[in-house]
């Protein structure tokens, strides 16, 4: 004999409203994640050192915008700063990783 579901094993309506919002978008392109609010489709994966960690997607123009200012730290200063946990890098590339989407 089967035995029946109880009510706790529905689908909560908030959930199911979740799960379609999530469907319905699914075609739709990664956006941007920058601290800017930014709307513009990723192109990158930007991948931050360990042990913070952590990946965010972003559009190139706020990937060459990222880059230059550390660049520019870098050639000021012969190092650049995590603003996560401070560590102190002398290269992009040993702080942050990108990776085109």
């Amino acid at each position: 004999m089967t035995p029946r579901p109880d009510a706790s094993d529905a689908v909560q309506p908030e959930t199911a409203d979740s799960f379609d919002a999530v469907v319905s978008a699914w075609a739709e392109p990664v956006r941007c994640e920058s601290a800017y609010g930014c709307e513009r489709p990723a192109s990158w994966l930007a991948l931050r050192h360990q042990p913070c960690g952590g990946h965010q997607p972003v559009c190139t123009f706020h990937y060459r915008k990222w880059v230059r200012a550390s660049l520019a730290r870098i050639g000021r200063s012969g190092r650049m700063r995590c603003i996560y946990c401070g560590q102190n890098f002398k290269t992009v590339e040993q702080c942050m990783c990108f990776r085109p989407l």
